[in-house]
């Protein structure tokens, strides 16, 4: 007798209060992030007031400047008291808009507690970058509740004082490089895994259960091992006793080439020694439904071996490629230990940005945003996984 929709809530309940818990609200908080502005407005609350009904030509009125050096003298005399950081975490937000703030906001606090002058004259006297409309325009931006600025950021883009985007300048445009890259090792790591794979699979497929369940542990091991390990194995193994070079100068690469290629090449490495075992069980897993009866009959009467494989093993075997080419991809996109072993700052990845923003230059702001670079071509692996899977197995 089949439980009735009541009975089945309450044995879902259960999982989907995990998934809230354990995954949809702490991912939904820090994505929040990348669009929630709370740093400013908190540290200058008078001059996000102030700068309101400002149109971003020219320097703002006096009472901006009143209002800037009283929300300084304040926020430095609350971080004082409390040991909070309100100006440091209003400067670091504001650095990512126009570098030189985070070191104006308490040069010019300090300024201001030390001198008499009216505080338009004070707040031009303590720091130079308050002549420039760009860092008012920074304050307004980012005291609004809710911008798109840091998700611009993620994009190299920035708003004008004007409020037009524009590019940021090519010596600090770093995102949209280090994205392409990452897309491009990704499927550059998928393809040579489902290439790679193919003949193990096929192996797998063809050995007797005795025989294919050892096969399958080693696999496994590869994928268990942990990308730390996986990463200083192979920098041990390329780089330090110099097996690539050796190999790419075989080849006639010196210098500058020798050294992309060391780089790119072991990073490529490392990631599909990840990469291959989630490409190798679902290929395994759909090469064992292939009719190998069918296809001996075939050879027998006489089809080459490319129509064998393109009627009778293609449509079989395709949705084993599509799951094991999109966790492949997925695998090598998220890895961020990998890339920063084997191929150092220049070979930096997304997800390895993404880290490094959040950690080392405390943004989770800009981190928030970077990961929406990284979860958007991630769903549509998954999407992909799951109709496969679908395929694959029939009752998923």
């Amino acid at each position: 007798m089949r439980p009735g929709l009541p009975g089945t809530l309450l044995r879902l309940a259960p999982l989907v209060i995990a998934v809230l818990v354990g995954v949809a609200a702490p991912l939904g908080l820090f994505l929040w992030r990348a669009v929630a502005e709370r740093e400013v407005a908190v540290a200058l609350p008078r001059t996000a007031v102030a700068l309101r009904d400002w149109n971003g030509s020219g320097l703002p009125e006096d009472a901006a400047f009143e209002a800037l050096a009283n929300d300084l003298r304040n926020a430095r005399w609350r971080d004082e008291a409390s040991g909070g950081g309100r100006l440091a975490r209003a400067g670091t937000r504001l650095e990512a808009e126009v570098p030189g703030l985070r070191a104006a906001l308490p040069l010019t606090a300090q300024r201001i507690a030390e001198t008499q002058i009216p505080p338009d004259a004070a707040v031009l006297l303590a720091a130079p970058i308050w002549e420039r409309p760009e860092a008012w325009a920074a304050i307004r931006r980012t005291s609004d509740g809710i911008s798109f600025s840091r998700l611009l950021a993620a994009l190299d883009l920035r708003r004008a004082p004007e409020g037009q985007v524009v590019a940021v300048p090519a010596e600090i445009a770093l995102h949209r490089a280090v994205t392409a890259r990452s897309l491009g090792l990704a499927a550059l790591v998928a393809l040579a895994a489902l290439a790679a794979g193919a003949p193990l699979a096929w192996v797998i497929a063809a050995a007797e259960r005795r025989w294919a369940t050892p096969l399958l542990g080693l696999v496994l091991l590869a994928a268990l091992a942990g990308a730390g390990l996986r990463g200083a194995s192979w920098w041990a193994l390329l780089h330090r006793d110099g097996v690539l070079d050796d190999a790419l100068m075989g080849l006639g690469l010196t210098g500058a080439p020798l050294d992309l290629l060391r780089t790119r090449w072991a990073v490529v490495l490392g990631a599909l020694h990840g990469a291959l075992p989630l490409a190798v069980l679902p290929m395994a897993l759909a090469l064992r439904r292939v009719d190998r009866p069918l296809l001996r009959m075939a050879a027998a009467l006489g089809a080459p071996p490319w129509h064998r494989a393109r009627r009778l093993v293609l449509p079989v075997v395709w949705p084993g490629l599509a799951l094991g080419a999109a966790l492949a991809f997925a695998g090598a996109l998220g890895d961020a230990v990998v890339p920063a072993l084997l191929g150092g700052p220049r070979e930096a990845m997304l997800a390895g940005l993404v880290s490094q923003v959040a950690g080392r230059l405390g943004d989770p702001g800009l981190a928030a945003a970077l990961s929406l670079l990284l979860l958007l071509p991630l769903a549509a692996a998954v999407l992909l996984g799951l109709r496969a899977a679908r395929r694959l197995v029939p009752s998923a």
